[in-house]
């Protein structure tokens, strides 16, 4: 018994140590045409295609997700038609959809910056979940015609956002040329 413990043991520590020396794999959205690359442990993401409406019709989007338990990594890009793109005010669309994903929470940075020659917002924001719980978050928000793109990372340790592995995800992004 004591060598089967001995050996699966081994056997763990060997896996960890594997692991903990693979490279980050990009992801590449067939739809969206952009890349990004998550920490290396973050393994498979999930992949969830919707639609939702809007003044203009449905709009299709792509959400990725890469959760490791109290972290997860998004990417997102929504198609937009092109009368969103004949009417909308750039700024006024990124500052909406920043307020949507920050809500009732608070930010703490907002700032507009240019990402590849495109209008863009990075912020930083926490928001309770419950009584106990303050999930934080960073998000890049780029708009690049015929998309919007979002790279977001949340937490429950505020930590991660200024960590390497979070400044990698949200630098990682490339947009289809």
């Amino acid at each position: 018994m004591r060598k089967l413990c001995v050996a699966v043991l081994m056997g763990v520590v060997l896996c960890a140590a594997a692991r903990a020396g693979e490279e980050a794999k990009a992801y590449t959205s067939a739809n969206g045409g952009y890349s990004v690359t998550p920490p290396a442990n973050a393994g498979e993401p999930s992949v969830q295609k919707r639609e939702a409406d809007s003044p203009l019709g449905k709009i299709p989007f792509e959400t990725v997700i890469w959760d490791l338990k109290t972290t997860a990594y998004f990417s997102t890009h929504n198609e937009y038609p092109a009368a969103f793109w004949e009417k909308a005010d750039q700024k006024e669309a990124l500052n909406g959809v920043v307020n949507g994903v920050v809500g009732d929470g608070k930010a703490s940075v907002n700032e507009d910056v240019e990402f590849d020659g495109h209008p863009a917002k990075v912020v930083t924001f926490e928001k309770a979940l419950n009584a106990e719980k303050t999930m934080h978050g960073r998000i890049l928000v780029v708009l690049a015609k015929p998309r919007l793109y979002q790279v977001m990372v949340l937490s429950e340790d505020k930590a991660v956002l200024t960590s390497p592995e979070c400044e990698a995800f949200l630098k990682s992004l490339k947009l289809p040329k």
